[in-house]
């Protein structure tokens, strides 16, 4: 047994043979040997585990002696033979470039989730947030070094083909060569349309910079990880960030050409009132705020888009009316001509005159109603055109805008990728999001054509 609940295995012990605590990359390959050594050696069981308790890091709970105390707590935990430690300490991997990581991984046929290449660039956190297990399990904070990571995602990227490099570890914004090692994949991956990607953020790490230069390529969603509404929770669990940090940081990506957001909350907190639930909705209206303001063209979109919701609600009224009216006019005409029809099949004397009576008298109803009908089709339609009336020109008028300054500024020597990056840019300092982008698996927000037509 292996991994983070391996630090707590008392619950298990007396239903596992041994138990592995701590980083595994070394730890395994000793395990396996001393059971294959074991094997070899047609010793008894017991033999094998008495190889294995050698090993740093390895717990064999049969080895170990419990005696408590009168009220139930553990008064001793004595070992039992020689070979099992008197303690058994996590194994740690102090070195991370020496470290074994899989450079050919496998890549499914079809599309997954994490379908990206997964970089861990450092192990452990130094936050201490009070929640937060994996935090104080793999303490202390190690690195790998710039070189060996970009050794790494060349590896990578050639054995699979992805086209996103993640950047994993439980706080990648506090890893000491972050900027550098986003500039230098930039620079290898950027004419490959590799993007890089980094997974939850801390919300008060210095990442603008690094931001900017991820989004060379394309730009995925950030994710913050406030974890509380309050800060009077956020300071129970030690998440030492403030509403003041959250704001200031989403700012400076939206300014950046950010639109898409995920915050990460908690619910069932110790000491978590029903206010401090409440105020997860109240800090999210105020990331919604952050993301218009002092952006015009965002306030505009903002209630082009209000005033096409209200149009839409007011289209769904109105069909909902012409269905009901539909079915209160008409389904007694069906259910006799569905009658009549199964009457007929069924041989009953009639049921032919009937049938052909029903149907007459569904055709005569839709004749009175008819001039009802084309009324709610009016409506229908009023409510469809005055939608697009109100947003049509802010469109056009961005449309004309975005192409003429596209256009002004295509150079000779400026690449498809510079042109793409621009077109982004303008088309979402309109309020808007590009069509193009990932429709389908498109990797860019506009078209250019060899002949230097832009769509």
């Amino acid at each position: 047994m292996g991994g983070p609940c391996a630090f707590n295995p008392e619950p298990l012990a007396d239903f596992v043979d041994a138990v592995m605590i701590g980083d595994g990359e070394e730890m395994i390959v000793e395990f396996i040997a001393a059971v294959r050594e074991w094997k070899k050696s047609g010793e008894p069981r017991e033999a094998c585990l008495r190889r294995l308790a050698k090993i740093p890091g390895v717990y064999v709970p049969s080895f170990y002696e419990v005696s408590y105390h009168e009220d139930g707590t553990i008064a001793a935990f004595t070992p039992k033979c020689p070979e099992a430690p008197a303690t058994v300490r996590k194994r740690l991997v102090l070195d991370m470039d020496k470290a074994y990581y899989p450079t050919e991984i496998p890549v499914p046929y079809t599309e997954i989730v994490h379908d990206r290449i997964m970089l861990e660039i450092m192990r452990g956190c130094t936050r201490g947030c009070r929640f937060c297990e994996a935090g104080i399990l793999y303490r202390p904070v190690r690195e790998r070094s710039l070189e060996r990571l970009m050794e790494l995602a060349r590896a990578l990227e050639k054995s699979t083909g992805y086209e996103e490099i993640s950047l994993s570890s439980l706080s990648s914004g506090d890893y000491s060569c972050l900027p550098e090692l986003i500039r230098a994949l930039m620079a290898e991956f950027r004419e490959k349309r590799v993007s890089v990607s980094l997974p939850s953020l801390r919300i008060d790490s210095v990442l603008k910079d690094s931001l900017e230069e991820t989004q060379q390529v394309k730009k995925s969603s950030l994710t913050f990880a406030p974890e509380a509404g309050t800060q009077r929770l956020r300071d129970v669990i030690n998440k030492g960030v403030t509403e003041q940090d959250l704001v200031e940081k989403l700012t400076d990506a939206f300014q950046g050409g950010w639109s898409s957001v995920k915050l990460y909350f908690m619910i069932g907190l110790p000491t978590e009132t029903l206010e401090d639930v409440l105020a997860i909705d109240e800090l999210g209206q105020k990331v919604v705020d952050a993301f218009y303001q002092n952006n015009e063209a965002l306030i505009q979109a903002r209630e082009n888009q209000i005033l096409m919701d209200e149009t839409l609600a007011k289209l769904g009224e109105t069909v909902s009316v012409v269905k009901n009216q539909i079915l209160a006019d008409f389904l007694p005409a069906i259910s006799d001509i569905v009658a009549a029809f199964s009457n007929m099949v069924s041989g009953v004397s009639g049921a032919d005159a009937a049938l052909a009576t029903a149907v007459e008298n569904m055709v005569n109803a839709a004749v009175e109603k008819l001039p009802d009908f084309l009324d709610f089709g009016l409506e229908i339609i009023k409510a469809v055109v005055s939608g697009i009336a109100d947003n049509l020109p802010t469109l056009l008028e961005g449309a004309v805008q975005i192409l003429a300054e596209l256009g002004a500024a295509i150079r000779p020597g400026m690449s498809t990728l510079e042109i793409d990056q621009l077109g982004e840019k303008l088309i979402r300092s309109f309020g808007c999001v590009p069509n193009f982008l990932h429709y389908n698996g498109y990797p860019a927000s506009i078209c250019v054509s060899v002949n230097d037509e832009v769509v």
